[in-house]
């Protein structure tokens, strides 16, 4: 995945007919190699992706021989439903999707091993907004994945007065096991139609169409 980091605000600039921008505040948490420093275990860490590049295969069907620590740092908050329900994304510039854990996610397996113990749950009953979609969803980075199912609500970027009706999002039941060391709970994708993993409208697309 591409991300877009900033160094001090990520900037949702939208055009509109007043010429109104909305700017969203992004935070900054502990990267992935910090951490593993932190602790002690970029070594072990380091011997282990080498292992599993050596044993697979990227998406495009060749070796990747390179080693990523994911240094993404810089993240946004939003908003899901009404009530609101806040979750940390990642703002991706390389998917076209928006999906959250939803409150399902792991109850298939034990929470101590599932990726999604330690992350805000979207809980569709209590929303007043939602509405239920129905297909499923599966959506493969480099890094991981994510499956589970459609759904509808309002979309709103933290700190701002910018909002999105009816977005549909992916509500994940199953995550990859390398989401079980991010901070983050999803990722909004922020690319153009052709690239998003369900044929929904992306959330950048559908804000542009609304307020347009």
């Amino acid at each position: 995945m591409q991300y877009f980091l900033l160094l001090a605000q990520f900037i949702f600039l939208i055009s509109l007919s007043n010429c109104v921008v909305h700017k969203m505040s992004i935070a900054r948490r502990e990267t992935l190699r910090e951490e593993l420093y932190r602790l002690g275990k970029i070594r072990e860490y380091a011997k282990l992706l080498t292992q599993t590049r050596l044993t697979g295969e990227s998406s495009e069907g060749t070796v990747q021989h390179v080693t990523d620590f994911h240094d993404f740092a810089y993240f946004g908050n939003i908003t899901l439903g009404d009530p609101q329900q806040q979750f940390l994304v990642v703002l991706d510039t390389g998917s076209s999707s928006l999906w959250v854990p939803d409150t399902s996610c792991g109850s298939n397996s034990f929470l101590s091993t599932s990726a999604c113990r330690h992350k805000h749950r979207y809980n569709s009953k209590t929303s007043k907004t939602y509405r239920k979609d129905g297909r499923f969803f599966s959506i493969r980075y480099g890094t991981g994945s994510a499956m589970g199912f459609l759904g509808f609500d309002t979309l709103c970027f933290w700190g701002t007065s910018l909002c999105v009706k009816n977005q549909t999002f992916g509500q994940a039941t199953m995550l990859a096991s390398f989401f079980a060391r991010q901070s983050i709970d999803g990722i909004l994708g922020l690319g153009f139609p052709l690239r998003t993993a369900d044929a929904a409208l992306p959330p950048f697309i559908n804000a542009v169409q609304q307020v347009g």
